[in-house]
C-alpha cells in the first residue's frame, strides 16, 4: 500500500512538473474593468454604498505558480453616492499585486487556473469639484486587498496567448477618515481583465 502511494505520488508530480514546463513563463500586458463597491459609516452617518468604476492597463510576469503584475487604473465618470447622487471625482491608483495560482492544461492549447493572492493600492491623484475630504482621503483610499479568482490563457499561436481572469477583492486594511472623525470605510472590488501574454 506505502509503494502504490509512492508511485501514486510520483506520477502527479511528474505531471506537475511536466504540466509547467509545457505551459511555460509569460510576460504580457492586459487591460481590465474593475467595479469598486465602497461602504462608510461611523460618527452619526451612513453612505450605504459608492459605486467607484475605473479601467486600467498595466504589465504582468507569469512564472507558471506565480504572477506579478504592476497596474494603473483611472477613476470613470461621476461617482454614484447614495445610489443616486453624481459626485465629480476623479481618482487614480497605482497598483501592485502577486498571486499564487495553479494552472492545468485542457486539450494543448487552454489552460486554466484558479488563484489567489494580495493586491496593494496606492492612491496617486484625486480631485473634487466641492471642497472635498483632502489628504485624508488618500490615505483612506490607499490599502491591501486579498484577492481571489482565476483566468485562463488561450494560446492562438504556439509563443503567444489571450489571457482573461475575473477576480474578487477584499479591502483588509479598512481605514478611518478624520473629516467626518470616527467614519470608517471598507470595501470590495470586481476586476474583470483581458490581455496577450507571450512565452518567454
Amino acid at each position: 500500500m506505502k509503494k502504490l502511494l509512492v508511485v501514486i505520488l510520483l506520477l502527479v508530480s511528474i505531471n506537475f512538473f511536466y504540466s509547467a514546463e509545457n505551459i511555460g513563463s509569460m510576460i504580457g500586458f492586459n487591460i481590465g474593468y474593475n467595479i469598486n463597491s465602497i461602504t462608510a459609516s461611523g460618527s452619526g452617518i451612513t453612505i450605504d454604498y459608492i459605486d467607484l468604476n475605473s479601467y486600467s492597463i498595466g504589465l504582468f510576469l507569469d512564472l507558471v505558480y506565480l504572477r506579478g503584475s504592476i497596474i494603473y487604473n483611472d477613476s470613470i465618470g461621476p461617482i454614484k453616492f447614495l445610489g443616486s447622487t453624481a459626485l465629480k471625482l476623479k481618482i487614480t491608483f497605482f497598483d501592485l499585486d502577486l498571486i499564487l495560482k495553479y494552472p492545468f492544461e485542457i486539450g494543448t492549447s487552454i489552460v486554466l487556473w484558479p488563484a489567489a493572492g494580495i493586491l496593494s493600492s496606492v492612491i496617486l491623484s484625486h480631485s473634487f469639484e466641492m471642497p472635498g475630504p483632502g489628504d485624508t482621503f488618500k490615505e483612506d483610499m490607499s490599502d491591501i486587498y486579498l484577492k481571489l479568482g482565476g483566468g485562463t490563457d488561450i494560446f492562438v499561436f504556439e509563443n503567444m496567448a489571450i489571457t482573461l481572469s475575473i477576480f474578487y477583492a477584499l479591502n483588509l486594511k479598512p481605514g478611518p477618515n478624520d473629516i467626518p472623525s470616527g467614519v470608517n470605510f471598507s470595501g470590495h472590488i470586481v476586476q474583470f481583465n483581458i490581455g496577450i501574454g507571450f512565452k518567454l
